[in-house]
């Protein structure tokens, strides 16, 4: 018997609240087996049981977390996915293999999908990228969780720019996988992406342009980093507050392009009798993609500076 599963599964049981469990239960669409048991009180568990760890081998975790798995209690495969992360200083690439069967053998919903895939799938692929392969194979695999676990192992990754074209294939359908778990990948980079160009274009004035590898996602990111460069601020008094001055459109878009370039033309009466003034009152930005690639859109800039230069001396 592991002591140590036991201890945990008698702290959930003393921490279960049947209400929690019922509406857990009905939460997820997939039959679940819960104790009702706060998540913030689970992680709380999860680090202090951790913690009174006397070995802390990745082999004798790992073991902790088989037993946690084998009885299909969700608040007890969390803690096994938990602890699964916290020995990632000591993965190696054949852990893989442990991670597939506990997919394969234990994941019944996508609550322990998500936090196995998330952080210790996620990190070893990144920590060895030619497991990459192992995902492809999970793409194709006619078990729901599986298939899900492809994309969802990537979402970290992403945000950090990591196996993007992996995970564009899977979202447009090209490599068979969680489609959408593929585009949720995206859509959080894409409000990353948003919030980071959002403050660049605070200190120039002009347009935006993407290029290099990522401006081929561009269909699975561009509308979610738009709406996040045009999102709002609730200031303390509880108005809404415009993040940016200018609004932001995107010139991929037929219809977005044509308003950012008819714009809001008006005439005022200059004082005086002087005449009209005609004016654009609306004060705008464009986001587009580079349609010569990176490289030789840097090289045109530069030689164009040279010439300048050159017609100034």
């Amino acid at each position: 018997m592991d002591t140590v599963a036991e201890l945990i599964r008698t702290e959930l049981k003393k921490n279960a609240d049947p209400e929690r469990k019922k509406g857990g239960e009905r939460f997820f669409r997939e039959e679940v087996n819960m104790y009702g048991v706060r998540a913030s009180m689970l992680h709380q568990m999860a680090k202090k049981h951790f913690s009174n760890l006397e070995v802390k081998t990745k082999q004798i975790v790992f073991g902790h977390c088989e037993e946690l798995f084998r009885t299909g209690i969700m608040e007890e495969s969390l803690i096994a996915c938990l602890w699964a992360f916290r020995v990632n200083r000591q993965y190696m690439p054949e852990d893989f293999k442990t991670f597939d069967k506990w997919i394969n053998r234990y994941i019944t919903n996508w609550a322990t999908c998500d936090t196995l895939c998330n952080h210790p799938v996620g990190t070893l692929v990144e920590m060895y990228p030619e497991l990459i392969s192992g995902l492809r194979k999970w793409a194709g695999s006619e078990n729901r969780w599986v298939k899900r676990a492809s994309a969802v192992s990537l979402i970290i990754p992403a945000r950090k720019g990591k196996f993007l074209k992996e995970i564009f294939e899977i979202g447009t359908g090209t490599l068979h996988g969680d489609k959408q778990a593929a585009i949720k990948a995206y859509d959080q980079m894409g409000e990353i992406l948003g919030d980071a160009v959002a403050s660049v274009v605070t200190l120039i004035d002009g347009l935006v342009v993407i290029g290099g590898g990522l401006a081929g996602a561009s269909p699975l990111f561009m509308d979610r980093m738009i709406a996040e460069m045009n999102n709002s601020y609730t200031s303390l008094s509880g108005e809404k507050v415009n993040r940016l001055a200018s609004k932001v459109y995107n010139l991929e878009n037929e219809k977005a392009r044509d308003l950012f370039l008819k714009g809001s033309e008006k005439e005022i009466n200059i004082p005086g009798n002087l005449g009209v003034l005609k004016y654009d009152p609306i004060a705008r930005v464009g986001v587009g993609i580079s349609k010569i690639g990176t490289s030789k859109a840097i090289s045109l800039g530069a030689y164009a500076y040279a010439l300048k230069q050159l017609d100034r001396n």
